[in-house]
């Protein structure tokens, strides 16, 4: 058995706190990124990183929008959307936002503009999600390419709006 002093033991602690630290800031700052770009001005979709949470403008083009989930007849307001998810292009690039229905801007749009979508501005923070390099996102976008028309051999990006756990 070695001994290790009182003093050597905090030092340990303290070291191995700190290379966690670093460990953890490494990996934060390859996989965020600050600012995606706004899709209507070209974003430089060659710079995006597979996981990255960032900022990302764009607005919901003439592509039809991909609902998912189940309307609640029985709620009010935001709250008949609450288990519905919008898949909807932004512009004509190869970008699908996932938008929650029961957000309050997102479901006054759609209310407002005959249960549509297109036209949506959508600024705020997200997850990116290269539909081809994870396995969970493989199937659904194949399903959105055929859907949105988004061609087989273009890089399909998913923009997940839903909050960070």
């Amino acid at each position: 058995m070695v001994h290790v002093s009182r003093f050597g033991q905090v030092v340990l602690g303290f070291g191995l706190v700190f290379a966690g630290v670093v460990v953890a800031v490494t990996y934060a700052s390859r996989s965020t990124l600050e600012d995606c770009g706004d899709v209507d001005a070209g974003a430089d979709l060659g710079a995006w990183e597979h996981g990255a949470r960032c900022r990302l403008a764009g607005t919901v083009g003439d592509a039809p929008v991909v609902t998912m989930g189940r309307v609640d007849t029985k709620a009010e307001g935001p709250q008949r959307f609450a288990n519905v998810r919008f898949f909807a292009r932004l512009g004509a690039l190869p970008v699908v936002a996932i938008l929650p229905g029961d957000r309050p801007e997102v479901y006054a749009w759609y209310r407002d503009h005959g249960d549509q979508l297109t036209g949506f501005r959508l600024a705020e923070r997200g997850r990116l999600i290269d539909a081809d390099r994870d396995v969970g996102y493989r199937g659904l976008g194949k399903g959105l390419r055929t859907k949105l028309g988004v061609a087989a051999d273009a890089r399909l990006w998913i923009f997940d709006t839903a909050p960070a756990d």
